[in-house]
């Protein structure tokens, strides 16, 4: 046998049919497909990070998970607020309506509400000076101004005024949040 003859018997023939020439080119070809997948999702990858990262530094103006240290944002934002605390002025105020040609009477209940309790403690300390102004301030009101809802609700703000007033004339917290009429009796 001649040398090339025995090149040509070592030689295996591939299973399918198809010549070893055609199977060598269709590697390249998969390798260049499968680097233009890999440099497309990196590429996709490196811009959705990029967006999401310029999107939180850039455009968002707090941080829910507390994970980029707070900042303004943090000690800008109101502590929660407590609970509503009432009280009482008892016993009902009872005065006479000025101006009146008969004798009228006025009876209001009065609950006042803050949420801090040494603004509560200092109400109940000068109860006896807001008893008397709310009496003094009741007893100037007329028939006709307490017969509607725009003169009860005038009235009510006044008489929140005059018991934030008092407090701060003496040196006490004054954040009454408001004042509330929870009977309001006029015969």
């Amino acid at each position: 046998m001649a040398r090339g003859d025995n090149r040509q018997a070592g030689r295996r023939r591939p299973i399918d049919d198809e010549p070893e020439e055609e199977v060598v080119e269709e590697q390249p070809k998969s390798r260049k497909k499968m680097w233009i997948i890999i440099i497309s999702l990196s590429t996709l990858l490196l811009l959705g990070g990029g967006g999401a990262g310029a999107y939180f530094f850039v455009f968002a103006e707090d941080d829910p998970l507390g994970l980029f240290g707070g900042g303004e944002a943090a000690a800008n934002e109101p502590e929660p607020r407590q609970p509503p605390i009432y009280y009482g002025m008892d016993p009902a105020f009872v005065n006479n309506l000025s101006g009146t040609g008969g004798r009228r009477f006025m009876q209001v209940n009065v609950q006042l509400m803050a949420r801090d309790p040494e603004v509560i403690a200092a109400v109940e300390r000068h109860e006896p000076v807001i008893r008397n102004d709310l009496i003094m301030l009741f007893s100037d009101q007329t028939l006709e101004s307490v017969d509607t809802t725009e003169g009860k609700e005038a009235l009510r703000r006044d008489s929140l005024e005059t018991v934030r007033e008092i407090l701060g004339d003496n040196d006490e917290p004054d954040e009454v949040e408001e004042l509330f009429f929870t009977s309001f009796i006029v015969q």
